[in-house]
């Protein structure tokens, strides 16, 4: 009897010895995994690990910094030609080269952490603005890599012709700010407010948008006269018919504005 319990005793040592590790390691890994999206909880996905889904992306050229970083604005960006006669000028029939993509930072549920972002950023010599977007279903929270339905105040930069342009700018932010995942996404439509050549004008569009809790932005094209043409936008649409849905609602705020290519 005695020979049989040692044999027992034996056996047990050697299954606590080698099963014991190998079941705490599996809880450390099951540990890393679920970090990251602790992490992100609902201040966003700073500092979080995850993949890139539809429509981001994460390479990076890292040759270059951003052509223009006081500005965000594209090297490649072509002079807006204005006609000779600018007193009579109709600013809404002009041109614009589309510029559908920007750098998405990250998403917060809290807007003064978006704010706090924000001022990072533009510490940094990035054009940034927020966007608030309401998020709906799996799909869009992994692509905003966000944790929860509801809304969110989202933190872009920049304004960029292709995803080339945008990567360098990208790289700047990998390399400058490395506690953030910034990523390129791409959002064709938006709602204008309104076009300027004079910079009072445009801050008085902006100044009366503010007094009606409108969270807007702007986008800046160089002109052959050497003035600044700046249009007011609200909003980032991957869709027509989603830009079109908020119309009605600016109008009864007393805005005309109008579904523009970004």
């Amino acid at each position: 009897m005695l020979l049989i319990a040692a044999g027992l005793g034996i056996a047990i040592g050697l299954i606590v010895f080698f099963f014991v590790p190998g079941q705490k390691k599996a809880d450390q890994v099951q540990g890393k995994t679920d970090s990251p999206r602790t992490a992100a909880h609902e201040g966003g996905r700073k500092a979080a690990s995850q993949q890139p889904g539809p429509g981001r992306d994460k390479t990076a050229s890292t040759e270059q910094p951003p052509a223009h970083p006081e500005t965000n604005r594209p090297s490649g960006m072509p002079l807006i030609t204005l006609p000779s006669a600018p007193g009579s000028l109709d600013l809404d029939t002009i041109p614009l080269p589309p510029l559908p993509y920007c750098i998405y930072t990250d998403g917060y549920k809290n807007f003064k952490e978006a704010a706090t972002t924000l001022s990072e950023l533009d510490s940094n010599y990035l054009t940034a603005y927020i966007v608030p977007m309401a998020i709906k279903g799996n799909v869009a929270q992994s692509l905003f890599g966000v944790t929860q339905d509801g809304l969110w105040y989202l933190v872009l930069t920049g304004h960029f012709p292709s995803r080339k342009e945008a990567r360098k700018t990208l790289a700047f932010m990998m390399k400058e700010l490395p506690g953030y995942q910034p990523e390129i996404l791409g959002f064709p439509y938006a709602l204008e407010c309104g076009r300027f050549l004079a910079p009072e004008k445009a801050r008085k569009l902006s100044d009366k948008l503010d007094r009606k809790g409108v969270f807007h932005y702007t986008q800046d094209y160089p002109t052959t006269s050497g003035k600044t043409l700046t249009r007011i936008l609200v909003g980032c649409y991957f869709s027509e018919q989603g830009a079109s849905a908020r119309v009605g609602r600016l109008r009864e705020k007393g805005f005309d504005c109008r579904v523009v290519k970004r």
